[in-house]
């Protein structure tokens, strides 16, 4: 978390990492969060897109910006509960 997030939405390697290494459930769940932002967003790439090459593209950013996304998110989880814990409010979860 001392490195912020590069562009807002753009997904960094070490934060990934990191969790793997750490907490091997949460990854599995992030993955599985992925997959739900992923598949959609690619399906809609591939319909409305027309040339392959595009297409290609457009699934590989939507790969790329929904990593993000869901990193996102989870930066904003993991701060809200680091910042309850500083307070000594330990009711959220």
């Amino acid at each position: 978390m001392s490195r912020p997030q590069p562009l807002v939405i753009l997904p960094t390697l070490w934060f990934w990492s990191q969790i793997r290494r750490t907490e091997p459930r949460l990854h599995v769940f992030t993955t599985f969060l992925w997959s739900l932002l992923f598949v959609p967003l690619s399906l809609i790439a591939f319909t409305f897109v027309q040339p392959l090459w595009v297409q290609a593209i457009a699934v590989s950013a939507t790969a790329f910006l929904s990593a993000g996304i869901v990193e996102k998110a989870l930066r904003t989880l993991i701060l809200r509960r680091r910042r309850a814990l500083a307070r000594g409010d330990d009711t959220e979860h």
